[in-house]
């Protein structure tokens, strides 16, 4: 009976905010073929968040580059609010300057995060679940040159605010526990440096049908720019799109992260999320490494309507020589998508989706719902 009245929540919500969005998009959108504006207030629901509320402007450019490819400039500005009181607001920028020779990119965050915390490792129970606040102000700078074909090459500078606000503070508290054992402050100021590559060959930026996309990031924490310990953290993704018929696609992505010892909670590698492993709630597996891989069949429905379903898999580790398939977790589901901007693809999008676990891991809780704006990868 509870999951019953579980779902029906969902239902109900989800049905509310797509009404909601449906009604409100259409005055506010000013968006041409290449270029134009999108302003969109938006009620949503994720397994990470809960209902809430939203309000994003897109601003987007396309134009030729002397290097011979297109490009996209935009601006996103994005402020939310989740009835776990969640709020978060973010400015983000990506444009190219020199006609395309240089790339530089800015995204500023400030956010106060209740979430949920598990404990780390790949096999980490419900019932073991702590609740703590985080709240962070960031700023990640890059700046990068065009090497050649669609390849950008560059540095990256990240400076952090972060604080644990709310936790359980005794002796049997897992942040507690992690905090002290690996010597770190809740409270804490630091800054990252490294280099970010990238390679961008698809034919749309936002719903691309071919091409593929490259991101590697590689960010040192020292001590000297203020950590209590010092870490580093990479991240991997390589995305692959193949047309089927005349408008769909074949998605595909590979992902991988890693952070070594010494780094804060909300900076270690986490399962699950509406755009990595859907079925999952962010977070709800932690550890060092985090690999996945996800397939997502895209088809054209009728109009602006397209539908789409999916599957992943992946785990968390300690390190690579820990990487096996004991636990794997996976997700299947499906949706379908609303094109606000039905030359690009700007899509609203709903999905649902099942997460499942083999071994001694637990399943995710299902169903997962996931109402948001723009595609998952």
């Amino acid at each position: 009976m509870n999951y019953l009245s579980s779902l029906s929540d969902k239902c109900r919500a989800v049905r509310v905010a797509l009404f909601s969005a449906l009604l409100v998009f259409a005055p506010l959108s000013q968006a041409e073929r290449d270029s134009g504006t999108i302003y969109l207030p938006l009620a949503f629901y994720s397994p990470d968040t809960g209902a809430g509320i939203s309000y994003t402007m897109l601003y987007f450019s396309s134009r030729e580059l002397q290097t011979g490819v297109s490009g996209t400039d935009t601006i996103r500005v994005t402020a939310l609010y989740t009835q776990e009181d969640q709020h978060m607001a973010s400015i983000g920028a990506s444009w190219f300057i020199g006609r395309g020779l240089w790339k530089v990119s800015n995204n500023a965050t400030t956010q106060n995060f209740p979430r949920d915390f598990y404990g780390i490792g790949a096999t980490t129970p419900e019932e073991d679940e702590e609740e703590y606040t985080y709240e962070r102000h960031s700023n990640l700078l890059a700046l990068q040159r065009w090497m050649g074909n669609e390849w950008y090459v560059g540095g990256v500078f990240e400076a952090n605010r972060s604080k644990i606000t709310e936790f359980q503070d005794d002796d049997q508290g897992l942040i507690r526990e992690y905090y002290s054992d690996n010597n770190l402050e809740m409270s804490d100021t630091f800054h990252g440096v490294g280099i970010q590559i990238n390679r961008d060959s698809t034919d749309a930026p936002f719903f691309p049908r071919h091409g593929s996309k490259t991101s590697l990031r590689a960010l040192a924490y020292p001590e000297d720019l203020g950590a209590n310990q010092a870490f580093e953290r990479y991240d991997l993704s390589q995305r692959l799109y193949l047309p089927l018929g005349r408008e769909g696609a074949l998605a595909l992505e590979i992902q991988g992260e890693y952070a070594s010892d010494g780094a804060p909670i909300p900076f270690l590698p986490s399962l699950g999320s509406g755009s990595t492993l859907r079925g999952y709630a962010g977070g709800r597996y932690m550890d060092q490494l985090y690999l996945s891989g996800q397939a997502e069949v895209r088809f054209p429905i009728q109009g602006r309507w397209q539908g789409t379903v999916f599957t992943a898999a992946g785990d968390v580790f300690p390190d690579f020589d820990d990487i096996s398939d004991d636990n794997l977790k996976y997700g299947v589901g499906g949706g379908i998508r609303y094109a606000l901007q039905q030359d690009m693809r700007i899509n609203l999008r709903l999905d649902i989706a099942y997460g499942f676990a083999t071994g001694d891991a637990e399943d995710g809780e299902s169903p997962g719902v996931y109402f948001n704006f723009t595609e998952a990868f």
